[in-house]
C-alpha cells in the first residue's frame, strides 16, 4: 500500500476531492492479485472489529471462504488512485457485490449474506413477487486509513470514493437483472452513504442468534455488531423496472420501511391477493395474455415460446400456476352449488399471491360459489342467517398468538372483514401455541404470517388492521382508531395494560351496551380451557365484572408496561376469577415463579381449546342464541379417570 508521504500532493490544503477523482479509476477486481488485495484490506478492517483479537489469515479464511466468491455468486469492485509522485496506484476503496440465488445443494450459502444473519419483519423482494435470482447485497466496504486523514475527510474524499463504488456496483448490478439492492451497514458507512446522496431505508429485522454459524460470527466479531449497531437497508433509489417499485405506488412503499426522525415505523403492509376474474371461453389465453404483460409478472418471464397456450401450461409445470378448478367445478355440481350447465361457463377467478414464487397464481371459482363450496358442511349446523352475518361481520382480533388459532378457526367458518392488530414477532418459545408456527419464519411479524396463512383458506377474504402492538404510545396502533368501525373484538393480547386499555375505550365508546350487535367485546384469556365474554350487561358496570382490586388497576393504569410472573398471576387470577383456576394450574404457576420463568404457562392443547370456544360462541351469538358469560372446561378433571 502507498504510505501517506508518498500521498504528499493529494494532502493538506491542496487536497480536495476532484483531485482525488482525477487520479482514481474504478473497475472489478478480476485479476487474483487485486481479489487478494482487496480480501487483505477488507480483513485488515475487520481484524480490528474482533475481541478478543484475531490473527489476520484468520479473518482473511473467515472472509474469502464464505462461499460467495465462487460460480458467479459476487463481484468485488475497488478504486485505484495513482500517486502523482511516484505514478503508483493502490486500492483506496471496495466493496462486494453478492448476487442471489437458489441453494441447490445441503450447505450452500444464503441467496444473500443477509438472510444468513437477520431475519427481517418482511422481505420487501417477496413482497413485490421477485425471485433471489433479481436481488443482492452490497458488502465488505472498505476505505484505507490513508485515505481516511484528516485533510482527506475534511475535503469529501471518503464520500467521493463511496460514490465511485455505489455507481459501479449499480452498473454491474444492472447488468447481471438485479432489482433490489440490499445492505448490512454500521452506523457510520450509513452517514457516509448519505453525504453521498444515495438514499436507502431501514428493514426492520433481528439477528438470527440461534443459528450456529450466525452466531459465531456474531461472536468473534462483536466490536463490529455491538459497537457498530449493523442495520439493514434497502437502496431505495436502486433502478428497479422502469425506475419504479413494482406494484402499488413507490411512496407508500417506502413509506411502510422509512425512518422518521426519533422514531422507526414499526408497521409493515398486511399482505393482500390480487384478483382476475375471468368471463370468457378462451380463459387460459386470455389471462396468459394479461400476465405476461403485468409488472409484477416480468420475473416470469424467459418462456420457452411466445403462445399463450403454450406459456400457460409451462407455468403450471413450473409451479408458478395452480390450476384445479375442474375439480372445483365437479364439487360445486355435487354440491348443489352450479349446475351441469352452469359449471361449463365458469371460468373462475385467478388469485395473485404477490409475497408466492410457487403457486403464485392460483385459479379459484368466483367468490359467491367458493364461499357456499367452501362452507357447505356448515349446512343444517349453522343457520342460514347465522353464516350470513358471520360472512359479513367486522371482527377485531388483538394479539395473534393464541388470538391466531381462533382467527384462524373464525376463517374456516367462513369470516370474511377481520381487522388484526399484531407488532409481535413469531418465537419459538410461542410455536406451542401459535396457528402455522414455522421455523423459517422465526422473527418476522406474526400479524403478516397470519394474514398470508387466512389468505390461502379464503383469498376472498378482506383483512385489515396494522402489524404494530396496541397501546396508546407514538409507535403503537391507536386503540381508539382500531376499535372503530367493529362489531366485535377478539381480546387475546399479551400486554395487560392493553387489557385494560380496550375495555375502558369499548366503554366509551357504549360498545358494550349495543347488545344487539353480535358481542360488542369479547375477552379470552385462555390461559386455561376458558373464554370469556362480556355482554354489554351494564355498560357502566365495573370492569372485569368488578373482579379486579382497585390497586391493580391503579397499576395497570400507571404507564408500567412490564411485571414479574407473581404479579401478572394476581392480574390475571382477577380477570379469569379464582374460581375458575385448576389446583393444578396454580401449581405450575408457583413452580415457574420459584423457577424465575419469564412465561406463564400455556399449553397449545389449551390455548385451542379455548380458542374452539369463543368461536363457537361468537357463531352462536351470531344466530341469535343465548351464551354463558363464562365458559371454562377443565381438561386435567375431565380426562382423570
Amino acid at each position: 500500500m502507498t504510505s501517506n508521504t508518498e500521498l504528499s500532493l493529494l494532502q493538506e490544503s491542496a487536497i480536495n476531492a476532484d483531485q482525488v477523482i482525477r487520479n482514481t479509476r474504478v473497475l472489478a477486481a478480476t485479476t487474483p492479485e487485486l481479489q487478494q488485495q482487496a480480501n487483505r484490506l477488507v480483513a485488515q478492517g475487520y481484524r480490528n472489529l474482533a475481541n478478543p483479537p484475531l490473527d489476520l489469515n484468520e479473518v482473511c479464511k473467515d472472509l474469502v471462504l464464505d462461499g460467495y466468491n465462487s460460480e458467479g455468486r459476487s463481484a468485488t469492485i475497488i478504486t485505484l488512485t495513482k500517486n502523482p509522485c511516484t505514478g503508483e496506484e493502490s486500492i483506496s476503496g471496495t466493496v462486494r457485490v453478492v448476487f442471489g440465488a437458489e441453494q441447490r445443494n445441503p450447505g450452500d450459502p444464503e441467496p444473500i449474506d443477509a438472510m444468513h444473519l437477520l431475519s427481517t419483519l418482511n422481505w420487501p423482494h417477496e413482497e413485490q413477487g421477485l425471485s433471489v435470482a433479481q436481488i443482492a447485497e452490497l458488502g465488505r466496504f472498505a476505505i484505507p486509513s490513508e485515505f481516511r486523514i484528516d485533510a482527506m475527510l475534511k475535503n469529501g474524499v471518503d464520500t467521493a470514493i463511496t460514490r465511485m463504488l455505489f455507481d459501479e456496483a449499480v452498473r454491474v448490478a444492472r447488468a447481471r437483472g438485479i432489482e433490489m439492492l440490499y445492505a448490512i451497514m454500521p452506523g457510520y458507512v450509513k452517514r457516509i452513504t448519505q453525504r453521498a446522496d444515495i438514499n436507502s431505508v431501514e428493514i426492520g429485522g433481528v439477528t438470527l442468534r440461534d443459528t450456529p454459524s450466525a452466531n459465531e460470527i456474531f461472536n468473534r466479531y462483536n466490536v463490529y455488531w455491538h459497537r457498530g449497531g449493523p442495520k439493514l437497508y434497502l437502496f431505495s433509489d436502486f433502478p428497479l423496472r422502469n425506475g419504479q417499485i413494482k406494484g402499488d405506488d413507490a411512496t407508500s412503499f417506502l413509506a411502510t420501511h422509512v425512518e422518521t426522525p426519533g422514531r422507526q415505523i414499526k408497521e409493515n403492509t398486511i399482505p393482500h391477493v390480487n384478483l382476475f376474474p375471468i368471463a370468457e371461453a378462451e380463459a387460459r389465453k386470455v389471462f396468459m395474455e394479461a400476465l405476461i404483460s403485468l409488472p409484477k409478472a416480468e420475473s416470469l418471464a424467459e418462456w420457452s415460446s411466445s403462445d399463450p397456450e403454450a406459456i400457460y401450461n409451462e407455468a403450471k409445470v413450473r409451479g408458478i400456476v395452480v390450476d384445479n378448478l375442474d375439480v372445483q367445478l365437479r364439487d360445486a355440481v355435487k354440491t348443489g352449488v352450479l349446475s351441469q350447465e352452469e359449471a361449463k361457463t365458469h371460468y373462475g377467478t385467478f388469485v395473485e399471491y404477490p409475497w408466492k414464487v410457487k403457486g403464485r397464481f392460483v385459479r379459484v371459482l368466483n367468490h359467491e360459489q367458493f364461499y357456499q363450496l367452501a362452507f357447505s358442511r356448515n349446512r343444517h349446523v349453522i343457520s342460514e342467517q347465522g353464516q350470513e352475518r358471520l360472512k359479513n361481520a367486522r371482527i377485531g382480533i388483538i394479539g395473534l398468538g393464541v388470538g391466531s388459532a381462533c382467527g384462524y378457526l373464525l376463517v374456516l367458518s367462513g369470516a370474511e372483514h377481520i381487522k388484526i392488530c399484531e407488532g409481535g414477532l413469531q418465537q419459538v418459545h410461542r410455536h406451542n401455541r401459535a396457528i402455522g408456527s414455522d421455523t423459517s419464519k422465526v422473527g418476522m411479524n406474526q400479524g403478516k404470517l397470519w394474514a398470508e396463512l387466512a389468505l390461502k383458506v379464503n383469498p376472498y377474504i378482506e383483512i385489515s388492521g396494522n402489524t404494530q402492538n396496541l397501546g396508546n404510545g407514538e409507535d403503537e396502533a391507536s386503540i381508539e382508531e382500531f376499535l372503530s368501525g367493529l362489531d366485535m373484538v377478539i381480546e387475546a393480547v399479551d400486554s395487560l395494560p392493553a387489557k385494560l386499555q380496550v375495555r375502558l375505550e369499548a366503554r366509551r365508546k357504549d360498545l358494550m351496551a349495543q347488545n344487539d350487535r353480535f358481542i360488542p367485546l369479547v375477552t379470552m384469556p385462555s390461559d386455561l380451557g376458558f373464554a370469556g365474554l362480556y355482554q354489554g350487561e351494564d355498560s357502566g358496570s365495573p370492569v372485569f365484572q368488578g373482579r379486579m382490586p382497585d390497586d391493580l388497576i391503579k397499576l395497570l393504569q400507571s404507564g408500567q408496561q412490564e411485571f414479574d410472573l407473581t404479579t401478572k398471576t394476581a392480574i390475571a387470577a382477577s380477570v379469569i376469577g379464582v374460581k375458575n383456576i385448576p389446583p393444578s394450574y396454580l401449581q405450575a404457576l408457583q413452580e415457574g415463579n420459584a423457577a424465575g420463568t419469564p412465561f406463564w404457562p400455556q399449553p397449545g392443547v389449551a390455548a385451542f381449546l379455548s380458542a374452539s370456544m369463543l368461536t363457537a360462541a361468537v357463531i352462536r351469538r351470531l344466530e341469535g342464541k343465548a351464551v354463558k358469560d363464562e365458559m371454562m372446561i377443565d381438561l386435567d378433571r375431565l380426562l382423570t379417570p
